[in-house]
């Protein structure tokens, strides 16, 4: 309420998140989200692995108010050592929320339907990838420095941009230089916030 810059770091995993061999039984990983007018969430998510056999909805709602900006980190594996990897449909969507009765705004709507394994591996789709690696910059665009890979950014119609990078490793990704920078960028919206007089 004073306007003063206030940091409130937290441990949310301490390591990735394994989906287990369940025979197929339908399972469910939901997180929502809500960032404050003036907030910034930076997450920085550990892998998701699907192991064979598992089935999984995974969905991630993302609300921003007034001038709230979050990076994510959201990267899925395949399977894991020698597994071609279970059955997996990923959601993700965020909107800005601004409140006193004004209307939502999306900037993200997204599905991905991997629960066939032969139909993602077909060409077009993930071919032999087995990480889907993604970052997303909610709020803001994020600048065209640094680069990235062609037809791995994506700036969205509203304010902010993804990248995802589809590979066979994680250490291949390419996407922990981008998330550092996304984050830097996200971070340099609590500046204005943390200095600029509060309307009495």
């Amino acid at each position: 309420p004073d306007g003063s810059l206030k940091t409130m770091p937290k441990d949310v995993e301490t390591a990735g998140t394994v989906a287990y061999d369940a025979n197929w039984t339908p399972a469910a990983w939901t997180v929502n989200i809500r960032v404050a007018d003036g907030g910034v969430l930076i997450w920085a998510g550990e892998p998701f692995v699907v192991s064979h056999g598992a089935n999984v909805n995974r969905s991630t709602t993302v609300d921003l108010g007034d001038g709230a900006v979050a990076c994510i980190r959201e990267t899925l594996v395949l399977g894991r050592a020698a597994e071609t990897g279970g059955a997996i449909r990923s959601m993700m969507s965020a909107r800005r929320t601004p409140g006193h009765n004004q209307p939502s705004t999306d900037l993200l709507r997204e599905d991905l339907d991997l629960t066939d394994p032969d139909i993602r591996a077909l060409p077009g789709l993930l071919g032999d990838a087995r990480i889907i690696d993604t970052v997303c910059l909610l709020g803001v665009r994020a600048p065209a420095d640094p680069v990235v890979r062609a037809g791995q950014r994506f700036d969205l119609d509203g304010a902010g941009s993804l990248a995802r990078s589809l590979t066979t490793t994680f250490a291949a990704s390419g996407l922990s230089t981008i998330m550092t920078c996304w984050t830097e960028v996200a971070l340099s919206a609590l500046v204005p916030a943390a200095t600029t007089p509060v309307a009495r």
